[in-house]
C-alpha cells in the first residue's frame, strides 16, 4: 500500500476550542467572545462558535466577518419569574429542548472540540448532559447572587466542569460564598485592546483613571460608581 499521500500524526487538524455563546444581540459578553476566538485563532489554535438561533443576526454576522466558524441552535433562557414574556420564552426553550440536545449532540461529534466554553448558566444547565469534567469550562462575568437556589445550582455544575474561569476576584469572591471549591475557581481578567495614551499632570505625575465599561443598565451599577466617586471627592 503507497502510504506517501497518506496524512501523518503530525498532519491531523487540531480539534477546536468550542465556545458556546447564545446571547439574543451583541453586547459585552458576545464582544469578548469574538475577541477570545480571535485571539485563539491568531495563536494557532482552531475555534468554532455555537450560537443562539434566537439572535438579531448581528453577532453571527460579526463571526462570519472574523473567520470564526459558526452553528446556530435554539438555545435560550430559563426564566425562574413567573411574568407572562418570561414565562412564555421559557416555554419555547422547553418545546425546543429535544431539539437543541440532538443537534448539540451533533455539534460535539463533528466538532470532537477538546475544551468547551461556556458563557451563560443558563445554557450551561440545558445542556448539563453533555458536561465533562475534563473538556467543559464556564467563563463567568457577573457576581452570582448567594441565594438558595443559585448554590443549588452551581454546586451542581461545580461537579460537571473542569474549572470557572472568573474575571474577576469579586466573581470569584461569589463563587466562594456559594460554597465552591477553591480548586475549581480561576481569575482570568479579560484582556484591553485599545489602551488610553496616558498624560502627566502638572505636577509630572501619572494620572489615577478610573472608570467603568458595560451597558447602562441600573443592574451595571453605574450610579453605585457615581455615588462613590461623590464620596471620594469628598
Amino acid at each position: 500500500m503507497d502510504r506517501s499521500n497518506s496524512p501523518q500524526m503530525g498532519d491531523r487538524p487540531k480539534s477546536p476550542v468550542l465556545i458556546v455563546c447564545g446571547g439574543g444581540y451583541v453586547s459585552g459578553k458576545e464582544i469578548v467572545a469574538l475577541e477570545l476566538g480571535q485571539g485563539l485563532v491568531d495563536s494557532g489554535q482552531p475555534v468554532s462558535v455555537l450560537a443562539s438561533s434566537w439572535n438579531n443576526s448581528d453577532f453571527v454576522t460579526q463571526l462570519t466577518r472574523a473567520g470564526l466558524p459558526a452553528q446556530t441552535l435554539p438555545i435560550g433562557f430559563i426564566s425562574a419569574t413567573l411574568k407572562p414574556k418570561p414565562m412564555l420564552m421559557t416555554g419555547e426553550q422547553i418545546w425546543c429542548l429535544p431539539s437543541l440536545l440532538r443537534g448539540y449532540a451533533r455539534v460535539l461529534r463533528t466538532l470532537t472540540p477538546r475544551n468547551v466554553v461556556h458563557t451563560n448558566w443558563h445554557h450551561l444547565l440545558l445542556l448539563s448532559p453533555f458536561l465533562q469534567a475534563q473538556r467543559d469550562l464556564y467563563w463567568l462575568h457577573e457576581f452570582v447572587p448567594n441565594r438558595p437556589r443559585y448554590r443549588r445550582v452551581f454546586r451542581y455544575l461545580s461537579r460537571r466542569l473542569k474549572c470557572f474561569v472568573c474575571v474577576s476576584h469579586a466573581v470569584a469572591g461569589s463563587l466562594r460564598y456559594l460554597g465552591i471549591d477553591e480548586s475549581k475557581v480561576r481569575v482570568v481578567h479579560n484582556g484591553i485592546t485599545d489602551l488610553i495614551s496616558e498624560t502627566s499632570s502638572s505636577n509630572g505625575a501619572t494620572p489615577f483613571r478610573i472608570g467603568i465599561v458595560g451597558q447602562v443598565g441600573a443592574w451595571k451599577g453605574h450610579e453605585d460608581l457615581l455615588d462613590a466617586f461623590a464620596i471620594v471627592h469628598q
